[in-house]
């Protein structure tokens, strides 16, 4: 039996949208400025595994995309 907050963190993943579209449906007063994938910033992290996990995340363009920021202007 997995423990409860596993279970909580796997809901809250597949309640992620998927793309900036989903996200401007929530208000129409938002406009995607820019979506860009979160690992090229592994440059900028402190701790060394991070950064390692991230470089190699970026290196895999199915990863790469796993993750990705958003910004919107309202």
């Amino acid at each position: 039996m997995p423990a409860p907050w596993t279970t909580r963190m796997a809901n809250a993943l597949r309640r992620a949208p998927g793309d900036a579209r989903e996200i401007e449906r929530w208000n129409p007063r938002l406009r995607c400025a820019e979506e860009a994938p979160f690992t090229p910033h592994h440059r900028r992290m402190p701790v060394r595994r991070h950064r390692a996990l991230h470089r190699l995340m970026h290196a895999v363009p199915a990863l790469r995309n796993l993750h990705r920021e958003f910004r919107f202007t309202f």
